[in-house]
């Protein structure tokens, strides 16, 4: 099913390589439609643009005294025909005059004038049309004039083309009405020639033709190219995270690349150690519980079958001995069963009020009475109360697993447990005189199967659960925790919890 699923999905070398193609398609595409198509369309706006801004400067220094040396410098920096007039009274004066060759300004009869002042004050001061020059006749002909003179002409130069009439070239002239204080009009007109651009049109679609050719073979080579660099290293990574998922633990995945494969690479190195590490401890596991379950079922085996071929053996003392290894059993299943409930975090904590330090002073109380007879010493350092506000069972149920760890490892039989409140919180030190964890060991302890001391000893039963079930009840309560050990000198466990304030 994987391998199917895996079939109808698109390689990522094959999806990078047709993104690249699609992508070289688009400039390609995007070159023609502006080179060729919509030339003619910039070639206009960019001409009208420029129109305009000269003539917007020219309407604002029209007052000085040197005027019409700036309309000449301009008209020789523009390249452009510029004719000012003055409308006062009903009397048109001419302020200044440029006339550049081809000029259709100063060939615009006074009608045009009045349909070009006039359009012009309708839209807000700003005209502009096409003029066409003639190759016979004076009079130009305007684009209203043109079109009413050939109904079927739009202005594109279509079928209908004036050129076929003898008209020789296209202008475009722009009008600027500009007022003065005493209200008289300046009308500034500006000409530039509209240049056929079909000819270079033509010539650019040749030229784009090999352009476009070229783009796209370069660009089918570095699609290749980019998409087998980006592939090659995650196809090896997943090759590789194959032998992984099959058990190979040793596989190394560091590579080159790009740096998020890098990083990729890392992370799967990582995981790999703690696969191996987990792996390993739970073999440990395995051999733990082997041997700590087959210890008291022989025990158990042993004096059950001594009682029932032997009447006199049928004691109190071999009775207890049974009940004894049956508890020891129970106290296995139950430690797996906590882990289990915690690690796959389906276990909750019941919050209640109470004073940690009278119940950590009953559990020692418990403690002495119980391990008296075999030596140990429980030295108390206590606050006089210590309320917080946790799940009580479980709370308790870390500060014994505490305690029979310290007590497995201290090699006086002294275990030292101080409580003492500090800036809001409960601090809790359960200290043994053991041989102490090496540093390196320090981060595996609260995991789970992890035992430092890997040998098995009557004297040091348990699974290695113990601690990783304290972690687990302490990250419920989202409370603080940690360890310091020191070789030779015993180890220090610590937790923190937040005391309770009532409201």
């Amino acid at each position: 099913m994987r391998q199917m699923k895996n079939k109808n999905r698109a390689e990522i070398k094959r999806s990078i390589f047709a993104y690249f193609i699609v992508f070289s398609l688009i400039i390609i595409a995007i070159l023609w439609l502006c080179q060729t198509l919509l030339l003619d369309t910039f070639y206009y706006r960019n001409t009208l643009s420029g129109m305009k801004r000269v003539s917007s400067s020219l309407s604002e220094q029209y007052m000085y005294d040197n005027f019409s040396d700036t309309v000449e410098s301009t008209a020789l920096k523009s390249q452009y025909s510029i004719r000012v007039l003055r409308l006062s009274n009903g009397r048109v004066t001419t302020l200044a005059t440029v006339e550049t060759l081809g000029s259709s300004v100063h060939k615009l009869t006074n009608d045009q004038l009045g349909y070009i002042y006039e359009k012009a004050a309708e839209n807000g001061n700003v005209y502009y049309t096409e003029v066409y020059l003639h190759n016979v006749f004076n009079p130009i002909f305007m684009r209203e004039e043109l079109s009413a003179y050939i109904p079927q002409f739009d202005g594109d130069m279509g079928e209908s083309n004036p050129f076929s009439l003898g008209i020789a070239d296209e202008r475009l002239v722009l009008c600027r009405l500009v007022y003065d204080e005493n209200g008289d009009a300046l009308m500034l007109l500006l000409d530039s020639e509209l240049s056929p651009v079909s000819s270079v049109v033509s010539t650019l679609r040749v030229q784009l033709s090999f352009i476009s050719l070229i783009i796209l073979l370069l660009s089918l080579l570095l699609a290749k190219w980019i998409s087998g660099r980006i592939s090659r290293p995650i196809v090896r990574l997943n090759d590789k995270a194959k032998r992984l998922a099959d058990g190979g633990y040793g596989v190394d995945f560091s590579g080159d690349g790009y740096r998020e494969i890098c990083e990729l690479g890392d992370t799967l190195n990582d995981a790999s150690e703690k696969l191996s590490a987990l792996d390993r401890m739970q073999k440990e596991l395995i051999a733990n519980i082997s041997h700590d379950l087959r210890t008291p079922l022989t025990m158990i085996k042993g004096y059950a079958e001594l009682m029932r071929d032997i009447d006199s053996e049928n004691t109190p003392e071999n009775m207890q001995v049974i009940i004894d290894e049956t508890e020891r059993l129970n106290e296995l299943v139950a430690d797996i069963m906590q882990i289990s409930k915690v690690q796959s975090e389906s276990e909750s904590v019941t919050l209640e009020v109470f004073d940690l330090s009278q119940s950590i002073n009953e559990i020692i109380e418990r403690y002495r009475r119980l391990k008296h007879s075999e030596g140990f010493d429980f030295e108390l350092h206590i606050a006089d109360s210590s309320v917080i506000k946790a799940d009580k069972g479980k709370i308790l149920q870390v500060i014994c697993n505490l305690l029979n760890n310290a007590i497995n490892y201290t090699r006086n039989g002294k275990v030292i447990i101080n409580c003492f409140n500090s800036d809001g919180f409960v601090h809790v030190d359960i200290i043994d005189r053991g041989e102490g964890i090496p540093a390196e060991e320090l981060p595996n302890i609260w995991q789970r199967y992890y035992k430092v001391d890997k040998t098995h000893t009557r004297s040091r039963v348990g699974s290695g659960l113990g601690l990783s079930i304290v972690r687990g009840i302490l990250e419920l309560h989202h409370a603080r925790y940690g360890v310091q050990s020191t070789l030779g000198d015993g180890s220090r466990f610590w937790f923190e919890l937040p005391l309770f304030k009532s409201l």
